[in-house]
């Protein structure tokens, strides 16, 4: 139990709550630092300079952040599978899985916004929602995988901590 202690009370985090901490605290550095150049121009748009409006416009119209997604939750599941944490068969399927659905979702977006320029198949809206779909899905599955990796890490550690005290007694 990692514990904060001051002279009047004592706060202490599971390894659970430490790991969550952890996932949080890497999908938003990796949020921020990928999602940099748009957070810049999201920036300059609230100071309500024109060309920055319109480059926001630009970037949403062009599936930025979807592709960000695509960049992130590939990353994850790779790391996942190359983790030296022994996941079941089915779990090495259902990273593949999510990183190909996620991606087949943007590469669907990217299809129909531009090379068809079709708007019988999706209204402008509904990229808004697949948008929002795919973003969320990210979110969800990345701090979940790395709060396992988290999770067995510790445990991991624990078990040489453990290991180390037994050999010096």
């Amino acid at each position: 139990m990692l514990g904060i202690k001051l002279d009047f009370f004592t706060v202490e985090f599971s390894t659970k709550s430490r790991a969550i901490g952890k996932s949080l605290i890497w999908l938003g550095v990796t949020g921020v630092i990928g999602g940099l150049p748009i957070l810049l121009i999201w920036m300059l748009s609230g100071m309500h300079i024109q060309q920055a409006d319109d480059k926001l416009k630009e970037i949403i119209h062009d599936l930025a952040v979807p592709f960000l997604c695509c960049a992130i939750i590939t990353e994850i599941s790779i790391e996942a599978f190359l983790c030296k944490i022994k996941f079941s068969k089915y779990s090495y399927l259902s990273f593949f899985l999510a990183a190909g659905i996620v991606i087949f979702l943007v590469c669907f977006l990217y299809v129909v916004t531009f090379i068809l320029k079709s708007e019988n198949l999706v209204k402008p809206g509904q990229i808004g929602i697949y948008q929002v779909i795919i973003i969320s899905f990210t979110i969800l599955y990345s701090l979940f995988i790395k709060t396992v990796m988290f999770i067995e890490e510790q445990r991991a550690f624990e078990k040489c901590r453990s290991y180390d005290k037994q050999i010096k007694n």
